[in-house]
C-alpha cells in the first residue's frame, strides 16, 4: 500500500450518494482466519444499515436529533471508536469548513474528555484543502494515520486517530457534508465489502437529507402561500371597511327618512310601506355589520337568539345563492330553547358549515339544518372534555356528500388545512368556527363516513330563563330640545340635511357644516350658540379628528358627539382619545339620535356606559362643567 492517502473513485449516478467500488487489489494477503472475520463483521455493518434505514424511514423533521445513537450503532458494527456526521458551510472570508452535526463513541475507548474530531474543521486553515478537492469530487479517503502526508499526520494524532475512514455524503449532486469513522485504538484496512456496505449508510444518509431539503422546502412554500392568503385577507379587510363605511353612509339617510315619513303617512297602507322599507333597510344593517365580523374579527354584543328566525335567514340566502341542485330543508321546532350570544358569529359559523355541506356536493344532494335540545350529564362530559353539565341546542347540520376519510377528519380544525383545489378555500372557515364555537362555551361533533355524507353537530349553551316582562307602563316619548344650539357636521350631504330635520323638529336650533374646517369657522362665528357638535370621523379637507382638537382648543369643554360608518373598535379609539361624550354608529335612527344628543346635554352623571341602541358614552377627559 502506497504511504499516501489511499482515494478510491466512488461511483455514482445522478443524484444518489456516492456507491463504493466492489473490488479493489488487496494490500497484502489475507491469513486463513480473515475471511471470516470479514464477513462477519460485513453482516453486522448490513444489519446495522437495516435498522438505520427503518429509523430513517420512521423519522420526519430534526431526525438529526436522533442520529449520533444512530450513527454509533453503525461504527461499532463497522469496528470503530468513533463517528462523526459533518454538514459543510462557508465562512465569512469564503472557506469552506465542516461542522460537526452529529456524533458520538460507540464505546468509551478513549481518554476521558478526548473527542472523537473537532466541532469545526476548516479545511485550509488545517492545512486540509485537499481534502475538501477530493471529497468534492465525490471520491472516499481512508487509510491509517502513518499513510497521510506529514502535515496531515499531525492534525490526526493530535485528534487521537489511528485509522480514518471518510464517505462524502451527496445530496441532489451536490457534496452537502461528509460520514467520519475514526479508530483510535489501531491501525487498520477496510476491504472491499466493508467499504461497500459502509456506502449504502452514507447512500442512505444522503437520501434522508434529500428528502428533509425536499419537505423543507415544501414547508417553506406553504408558509409563503400562507403569508400572501393572510395578506389577501388584511386587504379584504380593509376593503370591507371602506365599502361598510360608504353604505352606511347611503342607509343612514333613508332610516332617518323613514322616521320623518312615518308623522306623514298615517293610513295603513302608507305604514306597511314603510315597515317593508324598514325591514329592508335593517337587513341591509345586519348584512354590512356581517362583512365587518367576517373581515376584522370584531365580536359583536351578546343577546338572546332566536334559531328559527337566524335560520329563516339564513335558508333564505342559501336559496339565492346555492345551486338549485341542493336541496335545503331547516327543521327548527317552535319549543327549541333560545341561546346566548353573538347573533353575527353565529350566523357566521352556520353559514361556513352550510358552504361547506354544498361543497361537498358538487352533484347535488340534500342539505338539512335542525336543532334539538339536549341536556348533557356527567357520564357525557367524561367522554366530551368540552362539554360542560347543562342545556345546550344542537344545531345539527347534514350533507349527503361525499364524506371525510379519516386522515381529512383528524386535521378538520387546522388552520389553512383544506381540501378544496388552490384557489377555493382558504382553509380558514372551520378553523374560525370553532374558535367562535369555544368562545360561547360550545363544542363541535362531527359524523362522517367516506361517500356517505357528513354531520357537523354544534353544541351552543341554551340561554338562562328570564323571569317574566314587566308590565309597561306608558310609552316614553321622544326627548325634544329646548332651543339648544347643535352644529351637525357631515360631509354626505343627505344625511346633514335629515339629521338637521329631525333635531329642528325636536325643539333645537341647528347649523351645518361640510367638513371639519368649515365646522370650527362655523363655531368660531356662533360660539355662543352652539352647544353641542355632531361629528363625522372620516371627511375630506379636514377629518372629525382633527377637528375635534381644534374645536377644544376653542372650547375645552364643549359637547362633541362623534359618529362613524365603520363600526370598529379604531373608530372607538379615536374618539376616545379625542375626548368626546359619545359615539354613534352609522346608520343611527332618530331615536338613537335624539337619546343621545338630549343624554349628553343633560349632563347626568349615571348615564349609562352604553347605549343600548348603538350609541355609547365614552370617558372625557374635559368633561362640561
Amino acid at each position: 500500500m502506497s504511504k499516501l492517502l489511499q482515494i478510491h473513485p466512488a461511483a455514482h449516478d445522478g443524484p444518489r450518494a456516492p456507491s463504493l467500488p466492489r473490488a479493489l487489489p488487496a494490500p497484502r494477503r489475507p491469513s486463513a482466519r480473515e475471511p471470516d472475520t470479514t464477513l462477519r463483521r460485513r453482516c453486522s455493518i448490513l444489519a446495522a444499515t437495516h435498522r438505520l434505514a427503518e429509523a430513517l424511514l420512521g423519522a420526519r423533521r430534526d431526525w438529526l436529533d436522533s442520529a449520533p445513537a444512530w450513527l454509533a450503532d453503525v461504527a461499532a458494527a463497522a469496528g470503530m471508536t468513533h463517528v462523526g456526521l459533518y454538514q459543510n458551510r462557508f465562512r465569512a472570508d469564503g472557506r469552506r469548513e465542516a461542522v460537526l452535526c452529529a456524533g458520538g463513541r460507540p464505546r468509551p475507548v478513549c481518554p476521558a474528555g478526548t473527542s472523537a474530531h473537532s466541532a469545526v474543521l476548516c479545511f485550509q486553515a488545517t492545512g486540509l484543502s485537499r481534502w475538501e478537492t477530493v471529497l468534492a469530487s465525490g471520491q472516499l479517503l481512508q487509510g491509517g494515520v502513518s499513510e497521510f502526508p506529514p502535515e496531515e499526520q499531525a492534525l490526526l494524532r493530535r485528534l487521537g486517530v489511528r485509522s480514518l475512514l471518510v464517505l462524502p455524503l451527496l445530496v441532489e449532486a451536490e457534496w452537502w457534508g461528509s460520514l467520519w469513522l475514526a479508530d483510535h485504538d489501531r491501525e487498520r484496512v477496510w476491504l472491499p465489502v466493508e467499504r461497500e456496505a459502509l456506502g449504502a449508510v452514507a447512500e442512505l444518509l444522503g437520501a434522508a437529507l434529500m428528502r428533509e431539503r425536499r419537505e423543507t422546502h415544501a414547508s417553506d412554500q406553504q408558509w409563503a402561500n400562507r403569508f400572501l392568503r393572510s395578506g389577501r385577507i388584511e386587504s379584504l379587510g380593509l376593503l370591507a371597511s371602506g365599502v361598510a363605511h360608504d353604505l352606511n353612509n347611503a342607509l343612514a339617510p333613508v332610516r332617518i327618512g323613514l322616521d320623518l315619513l312615518k308623522d306623514k303617512f298615517t293610513d295603513a297602507e302608507g305604514r306597511q310601506v314603510l315597515s317593508m322599507i324598514a325591514e329592508s333597510a335593517g337587513r341591509v344593517t345586519d348584512i354590512v355589520q356581517q362583512i365587518l365580523s367576517f373581515a376584522r374579527g370584531g365580536e359583536g354584543k351578546r343577546v338572546r337568539i332566536d334559531l328559527g328566525q337566524l335560520t329563516k335567514g339564513l335558508i333564505r340566502l342559501a336559496q339565492e345563492t346555492f345551486p338549485k341542485s341542493v336541496h335545503l330543508r331547516a327543521m327548527v321546532p317552535g319549543h327549541t330553547w333560545p341561546v346566548h350570544g353573538d347573533p353575527t358569529q353565529l350566523y357566521q359559523v352556520l353559514l361556513n358549515l352550510s358552504l361547506n355541506a354544498c361543497d361537498a356536493m358538487p352533484s347535488g344532494g340534500d342539505l338539512t339544518l335542525r336543532t334539538e335540545n339536549v341536556e348533557l350529564d356527567e357520564a357525557y362530559v367524561t367522554m366530551e372534555p368540552a362539554a360542560q353539565v347543562g342545556s345546550y341546542v344542537v344545531i345539527m347540520i347534514s350533507d349527503t356528500g361525499l364524506g371525510m376519510s379519516q386522515e381529512t377528519r383528524q386535521r378538520l380544525f387546522e388552520p389553512f388545512f383544506t381540501t378544496k383545489p388552490a384557489g377555493k378555500g382558504t382553509g380558514l372557515g372551520l378553523a374560525t368556527s370553532l374558535a367562535i364555537v369555544k368562545s360561547h362555551g360550545g363544542f363541535i361533533r362531527v359524523e362522517t363516513e367516506p361517500q356517505r355524507g357528513s354531520t357537523f353537530k354544534v353544541y351552543w349553551p341554551a340561554a338562562p330563563a328570564t323571569p317574566a316582562a314587566p308590565t309597561l307602563g306608558p310609552i316614553e316619548t321622544r326627548p325634544t330640545g329646548h332651543g339648544e344650539g347643535v352644529l351637525v357636521v357631515d360631509d354626505e350631504d343627505a344625511l346633514r340635511h335629515l339629521c338637521g330635520r329631525i333635531l329642528a323638529r325636536h325643539g333645537y336650533r341647528v347649523f351645518t357644516a361640510a367638513n371639519g374646517a368649515e365646522a370650527v369657522a362655523r363655531y368660531a362665528a356662533h360660539r355662543g350658540e352652539i352647544e353641542l357638535v355632531l361629528m363625522d370621523l372620516l371627511m375630506p379637507v379636514m377629518d372629525g379628528a382633527a377637528g375635534i382638537q381644534a374645536l377644544r382648543s376653542l372650547n375645552p369643554t364643549l359637547r362633541i358627539v362623534a359618529t362613524t360608518g365603520l363600526g370598529s373598535e379604531r373608530s372607538a379609539t379615536e374618539a376616545a382619545t379625542a375626548t368626546v361624550q359619545a359615539l354613534l354608529a352609522k346608520p343611527v335612527n332618530s331615536g338613537d339620535l335624539l337619546s343621545t344628543v338630549a343624554r349628553v346635554l343633560s349632563r347626568n352623571p349615571e348615564l349609562p356606559a352604553h347605549d343600548p341602541h348603538g350609541g355609547f358614552c365614552l370617558p372625557s377627559t374635559a368633561q362640561p362643567q
